[in-house]
């Protein structure tokens, strides 16, 4: 994906969108199993507020682990 999307200073674009866009398919996979309809702008919103929870767990896990 690196070839298609570039990178903006240190941040590496591909990784992200790559990161976006398996969490939304999770997340649209889990709510039709459920079946409940989900309009593509809020399962980009809610996918990327389940990657900064995942962000904050890491953060905060990583830090408990080195105190010890």
């Amino acid at each position: 994906m690196r070839r298609f999307i570039p990178s903006f200073g240190p941040i590496d674009t591909a990784s992200l969108v790559l990161m976006l866009a398996l969490q939304s398919l999770d997340l649209y996979l889990v709510t039709t199993l459920q079946q409940i309809s989900i309009s593509p702008a809020s399962l980009v919103v809610a996918a990327f507020g389940q990657l900064l929870e995942m962000l904050y767990n890491i953060f905060f896990y990583s830090i408990l682990i080195s105190a010890c």
